[in-house]
């Protein structure tokens, strides 16, 4: 074989390129104890948070025999007002119209 069909041969099926041609890694930079430390505390937070939401929740529906569809399609300030007065020994009352719900008028 001469240079010549070596040429040929290169032509016909080149080389193969580097696949990794062209790309930089992105270094990510290593937590540092106070930040993994803040970021848990943070964490801890808002499941904190979620808990007592969900704990509210429950005793909304167990005290006025709702259930979890009649909590979701509910607007969230009447939502809102319903976890509110949750805590208080006298509770608003609020009854369903179908769509929306509203506050009893007090006669």
């Amino acid at each position: 074989m001469t240079e010549k069909d070596f040429k040929e041969i290169d032509k016909l099926y080149p080389p193969k390129k580097d696949p990794f041609q062209g790309f930089t890694p992105k270094i990510v930079p290593k937590e540092t104890d106070a930040q993994v430390k803040a970021r848990m505390i943070k964490e801890n937070r808002s499941n904190v948070q979620k808990s007592y939401l969900r704990q509210l929740d429950k005793r909304i529906m167990d005290e006025m025999d709702l259930t979890k569809a009649d909590l979701e399609n509910m607007s969230s300030t009447v939502l809102d007002d319903l976890r509110r007065s949750a805590g208080h020994r006298r509770r608003t009352a609020f009854a369903s119209t179908g769509i929306c719900w509203r506050k009893k008028s007090r006669s």
